[in-house]
């Protein structure tokens, strides 16, 4: 006669504990959702000029790695990235890092180049359209249609655009200035008032 084996000590778990577990995780991430949506002015602010400082340090290393030259379209609500194609048109960058990007309505960009003001009437209107996708693209798909020359120039020798690119936001007391100089050189600082 064998002796009776011990019962296994291990369960699965039972569809309720899944279910809850399920609704408690749900509910963690719509907290979650909320708190990024509710973040005060200043850390939305920052976040957005830490993006575009970080954007720009990676499309100059691209046009070095790749040997290409890269443009940033600064708009009135937002900007993009573009490339010269093979026929020298500049045409949007794509998607990815370097995709277009839309500012929140209560953020302004202001750019200065060789000490002076680029006016709105310049920065080339909006950079995307109501429905948030890239202006430029008719229907054809042809995305040269109304791309801008860029204002600021990342070359694939190394070379960049000398600007000042300011991120200000109505209500808000700073504003983050990203700056360049002719060699690349890419700096970021709050300034107040």
């Amino acid at each position: 006669m064998r002796p009776a084996r011990p019962r296994s000590t291990a369960h699965g778990f039972t569809l309720i504990e899944i279910s809850v577990v399920l609704v408690i995780v749900g509910i963690l991430a719509s907290l979650v959702a909320l708190s990024i949506t509710n973040r005060p002015l200043a850390e939305r602010q920052k976040f957005q000029a830490d993006r575009l400082y970080q954007l720009l340090r990676l499309a100059a290393e691209q046009a070095q790695l790749q040997s290409t030259e890269i443009g940033l379209v600064v708009g009135l609500d937002g900007y993009r990235f573009v490339t010269l194609d093979a026929t020298r048109h500049w045409i949007p960058y794509g998607n990815g890092p370097l995709r277009t990007r839309r500012l929140p309505p209560s953020f302004k960009l202001r750019l200065h180049i060789d000490q002076h003001a680029i006016t709105a009437q310049r920065l080339g209107g909006p950079v995307t359209s109501g429905d948030g996708t890239q202006a430029g693209a008719n229907d054809d798909g042809d995305n040269n249609a109304q791309v801008v020359t860029p204002q600021i120039l990342l070359l694939s020798s190394g070379e960049t655009t000398a600007f000042q690119l300011d991120i200000t936001a109505t209500g808000s007391g700073m504003t983050y200035r990203i700056a360049a100089d002719e060699l690349g050189h890419f700096t970021i600082k709050q300034e107040n008032g």
